[in-house]
């Protein structure tokens, strides 16, 4: 579970069988032997040794950083374009929250949110303001000098879900019998048609905001 991992409440996942991840041989070199004991106990006691193990416990990452961004951030992508679909009725930005505070930690990186209503592109602020129409949040990338490459501005572009204008007659409908839309619950993973296509509204509008000027 990521930085939420601990040894006793692994080892009671393990006795029933919970598992997030699977274990995978080292896909970078080959070790000369294999003990799948080691493997065993380390999965029971949280006691993962890293990347030069035997074997490397893969999972989604949401634990730790459920944007996915944080890989990207430590190659240094230029523009980064991300959904940001976890459950938020309230706007709380805790998944954005968790990349930016773990970017100045562990790379050095500032992500710093524009405050400025342009074109196509939104706010934070306004978003907790209940404000809707523009589908884009974006942020700036300011990657620090290191002993091997320069300093690096870059772009993120952020989806969050919410109502916008000219969303259609069905889906403006869906949304005023359902008062967290587009937040609800990620824990429904079975959409019905009608779910579905409300869902699919927003997102259209958000990916034909993007355009080429906005992808360097």
């Amino acid at each position: 579970m990521g930085s939420r991992t601990s040894p006793g409440l692994a080892f009671l996942l393990f006795l029933i069988g919970g598992r997030l991840g699977y274990w995978s041989p080292n896909l970078v070199k080959s070790p000369a032997t294999k003990d799948p004991l080691a493997a065993l106990f380390a999965e029971m006691f949280a006691r993962f040794p890293g990347k030069n193990s035997q074997y490397w416990y893969l999972s989604d990452g949401g634990h730790f950083e459920n944007t996915a961004v944080y890989p990207l951030l430590k190659r240094r992508v230029k523009t980064i374009v991300v959904a940001d679909c976890g459950a938020d009725p309230e706007f709380i930005f805790d998944d954005l929250d968790n990349l930016v505070r773990k970017a100045r930690i562990d790379y050095g990186i500032s992500i710093l949110f524009s405050p400025a209503i342009t074109g196509r592109r939104t706010s934070v602020a306004q978003l907790k303001k209940g404000k809707t129409d523009l589908p884009l949040i974006e942020a700036r990338i300011h990657s620090p000098k290191t002993a091997t490459e320069k300093a690096r501005p870059g772009k993120l572009i952020i989806v969050k879900p919410h109502r916008l204008a000219n969303m259609g007659l069905d889906t403006t409908c869906y949304a005023s019998h359902h008062p967290d839309f587009p937040q609800q619950t990620t824990g429904d993973q079975f959409f019905d048609e009608e779910q579905w296509e409300a869902y699919h509204q927003p997102g259209l509008q958000a990916g034909k905001a993007i355009t080429k000027e906005m992808l360097p």
